[in-house]
């Protein structure tokens, strides 16, 4: 993930902001509610020969979305509670971003092994 994304969302990063139930929902939903989702539908249709740890892997992207997160957050809560929707949007982000990095490290190291 870029650093300039960071940067350019204009999160001034507290310790405050961590607890806010704005941003803990925010990051719950993108981070696990968006992958979670998107890999149960992928269970309902994937073929016999793909197990479930591809479409796993291939569901957390989902949770990783700034431009549309950032906008309606923009235009869903007032400047107060902003940077707190911010912060949500880019832990959840993150989350998802490091886990899919991690089980595509995991399924290729497994891949080698067998």
């Amino acid at each position: 993930m870029p650093i300039f994304t960071f940067a350019n969302a204009g999160v001034p990063i507290t310790a405050a902001d961590f607890g806010q139930p704005i941003s803990l929902a925010i990051f719950v939903s993108l981070g696990l509610g968006t992958p979670v989702g998107v890999f149960g539908f992928g269970l309902a249709v994937r073929g016999s020969s793909l197990s479930w740890p591809f479409p796993a892997a291939g569901a957390f992207p989902t949770g990783i979305g700034f431009t549309m997160s950032l906008f309606i957050a923009g235009l869903a809560y007032s400047p107060t509670m902003l940077n707190a929707a911010k912060l949500g949007v880019l832990a959840g982000s993150v989350v998802s971003a490091v886990t899919r990095l991690a089980m595509l490290v995991w399924l290729t190291i497994r891949r080698r092994t067998t």
